[in-house]
């Protein structure tokens, strides 16, 4: 249902280009200057911003994020928010028989709930200090106006260190040298998990919300720009095309922004 309402959506901007007054979108411009072949030119498909979801909607949020940097100075603090699907909220409204994947709508829906949840209990509980500012986007990043991803198993270290692509290197003791360990059984399978397994986390918004939360320290500016890109990258997609190799087929309009968002893509935007 969700695709039939998309597909409408995209239908009515893609047969009102000129009452979105599209001729306006400096990248029309950009086209005219650029695209060689002339014909082409009018052909051009755009997909505006206004449409949730669009890379030019997600193109605004960087630079919104970026303004924001410039602001307020880089944030602080990169705060990931995975859902856990067997939150009571989610598992109560599902039918005998079905597990959350497959009610997507109650899914999204609860978590949305809770990320609004999250984000006063930081800024009305002090989590992180008592002038805590918070600009919200897929991820949190969160600035703390008192001038304050996973890849496992880490090394282990002694000490912590900023590296030098702005990420900090947490101290991981061994445990040989003070460091903690303990034995837990996966699928019948006793793992040892030490701390190269542990990211860095708030225990008290763990507890809280009963899920995965990574808290990670933004400790250089250098990882700021590609930190604004990633938590607005858009929903996961694959994006694939299929061609006539017929010469005699009539060309495949490149310029058509709502064609490339639309095909081959794996899910809906849920949020």
């Amino acid at each position: 249902m969700y695709a039939k309402i998309e597909s409408e959506r995209l239908r009515y901007l893609r047969y009102n280009q000129q009452k979105l007054r599209a001729e306006e979108y400096i990248h029309l411009r950009d086209a005219i200057n650029n695209n060689a072949d002339v014909a082409e030119i009018g052909n051009h498909v755009i997909l505006p911003s206004s449409y949730v979801g669009s890379p030019r909607h997600m193109q605004e949020y960087i630079q919104d994020a970026l303004t924001f940097v410039r602001e307020y100075g880089r944030p602080c603090l990169f705060i990931t928010f995975t859902c856990n699907p067997k939150w009571p909220e989610i598992t109560s409204l599902l039918l005998p028989g079905q597990n959350a994947i497959h009610r997507h709508d109650i899914t999204a829906r609860v978590f949305r709930q809770k990320l609004k949840s999250l984000i006063s209990f930081i800024a009305k509980s002090h989590v992180f200090g008592s002038h805590t500012l918070l600009y919200v986007f897929v991820h949190r990043l969160a600035w703390l106006m008192e001038n304050v991803l996973k890849i496992l198993p880490k090394d282990f270290t002694n000490d912590t260190v900023t590296n030098v692509d702005g990420y900090p290197i947490y101290r991981r003791r061994n445990p040989e040298n003070g460091g903690q360990s303990f034995i837990k059984n996966i699928i019948n399978t006793d793992i040892d998990i030490d701390n190269r397994w542990v990211v860095p986390y708030s225990p008290l918004l763990s507890k809280t919300y009963n899920a995965h939360i990574n808290v990670e320290f933004c400790s250089s500016v250098k990882s700021i720009k590609y930190i604004c890109k990633y938590v607005h990258k858009g929903s996961d997609m694959a994006v694939f095309r299929v061609e006539n190799t017929n010469v005699n087929a009539p060309p495949v309009n490149k310029n058509d922004e709502i064609t490339l968002y639309q095909i081959g893509r794996l899910s809906p935007n849920t949020l």
